[in-house]
């Protein structure tokens, strides 16, 4: 009963997943920790994180994400080239608008022109780095999710395990994947 209450209080959906797509390791596990912050502050279970140190390595899981009518988070970063990557986030962000991508795309670019950019292509946040305040990141999701009604299609892909709510972490590289299971903080 608990539990059901706690689900119809949540601020942000249940079971989304959020993709950080940055060539910093460092830079995604901030984002991925800021996200999840988020995720508990707002009582929002069962968040699934998956990360890539380059678009060319994120297009397929995030065709894939799209075929399932999934409508993840997407976190980008600009220049990746450090980690071999061609594309960047620019062309991420119009890769994925032209796909017809039904998720929230935030640019996490350094370069506030570049974010500025992201935003004229589609993007639906601008956080640039240092990422903002934890209250900021809160009240920017909470508002986006709340003003354009979105769910994130993610209800029939949750996570289930005894604890009363998790994150799965994925990180994926050159095609391998492994995946790590946590009990919220």
């Amino acid at each position: 009963e608990a539990r059901e209450k706690k689900k119809k209080d949540s601020l942000l959906p249940h079971g989304m997943l959020v993709v950080v797509v940055d060539d910093s390791e460092l830079n995604r596990k901030i984002a991925i920790r800021s996200l999840t912050r988020a995720q508990h502050a707002t009582l929002a279970e069962d968040w699934t994180f998956a990360q890539f140190d380059t678009v060319e390595a994120a297009q397929p899981f995030l065709r894939k994400a799209h075929e399932d009518g999934l409508a993840p988070i997407v976190c980008l970063d600009e220049q990746m080239a450090s980690r071999g990557g061609v594309l960047t986030g620019l062309q991420a962000t119009r890769w994925l608008k032209d796909l017809g991508f039904r998720g929230t795309i935030i640019s996490t670019s350094g370069d506030p022109g570049v974010g500025a950019k992201h935003l004229e292509l589609g993007a639906h946040l601008n956080w640039g780095k240092p990422l903002p305040k934890q209250d900021r990141i809160v009240q920017d999701l909470v508002g986006l999710f709340n003003k354009d009604n979105r769910t994130g299609k993610q209800e029939s892909r949750r996570h289930s395990s005894g604890s009363s709510s998790t994150t799965t972490h994925k990180k994926v590289a050159n095609d391998e994947a492994t995946f790590a299971l946590r009990p919220s903080l």
